[in-house]
């Protein structure tokens, strides 16, 4: 077993991201993610990025492209890839 006193490892702290990141939001993945859910995903993302949760003015415009990415007519994500898309965007801006 693992030392939980023990710091993570460079490993250890990539697959710790990956399994947060990959958290179940919707039990059936072809339902629309809420309003709820997104600002829940921002959040998570968020505070992976830059260290807190998403606040302020970007609030909305990262709102804006969560629903962008959940309402897309010819390829609408889920919960978990909205996550990883915000992901991706965000750092692209850190």
């Amino acid at each position: 077993p693992e030392d939980p006193s023990r710091p993570l490892d460079a490993d250890g702290i990539k697959y710790a991201l990956f399994s947060k990141l990959r958290g179940t939001y919707n039990s059936d993945p072809k339902a629309k993610v809420s309003e709820d859910q997104l600002r829940k995903l921002l959040d998570e993302a968020h505070n992976l990025v830059f260290g807190n949760g998403a606040n302020g003015p970007q609030v909305e415009a990262w709102m804006a492209r969560a629903r962008k990415l959940r309402d897309d007519k010819d390829n609408p994500l889920d919960a978990n890839g909205i996550k990883y898309a915000l992901f991706r965007l965000m750092r692209q801006v850190k």
